[in-house]
């Protein structure tokens, strides 16, 4: 990252190692290099789409427990309709799953967030010591993501 990172002001800064690894912009920097394509192609057209899915599946899995089973396709239809159609500001998550693929505040409110809520209505039906686990670990991972945002 270089020695001295410079800040908005321009006096010198030392670069905070917690940042060297946990930029999801430099994740995506590697699968470019590694994959030969250009930055902007992996990270808006080909996690996109991996986005959109896995958050989808994700939404559906915690409307299967929410809701009654008769519902859960009128309630992902709205779903979409919100993320397609609904009000687009900067306080509301639909701004960021369709428009903001790349950027890593994205991936955790739609896939990080939604994991730990799934995992918490299965450890609160089920306290065993599996649920708790898998709990655990889902949050460190947001914890762990959260700092690259």
């Amino acid at each position: 990252m270089g020695e001295f990172a410079p800040t908005h002001r321009g006096e010198p800064l030392p670069a905070n190692p917690v940042y060297a690894l946990q930029s999801f912009e430099l994740w995506g920097a590697m699968l470019a290099r590694f994959s030969g394509l250009h930055p902007l192609i992996v990270t808006r057209s080909l996690l996109g789409p991996i986005l959109l899915l896995l958050s989808l599946a994700l939404y559906a899995g915690l409307l299967r427990r929410m809701i009654p089973i008769g519902l859960l396709q009128v309630g992902m239809v709205f779903l979409l309709a919100y993320f397609v159609f609904g009000i687009s500001s900067h306080w509301t998550p639909n701004n960021y799953l369709l428009t903001r693929p790349q950027q890593g505040k994205t991936w955790l409110m739609h896939a990080g967030v939604l994991a730990v809520l799934i995992q918490s209505l299965q450890f609160f039906k089920q306290s065993n010591r599996q649920n708790g686990l898998l709990l655990f670990f889902i949050s460190c991972a947001c914890l762990v993501w959260a700092p690259t945002l």
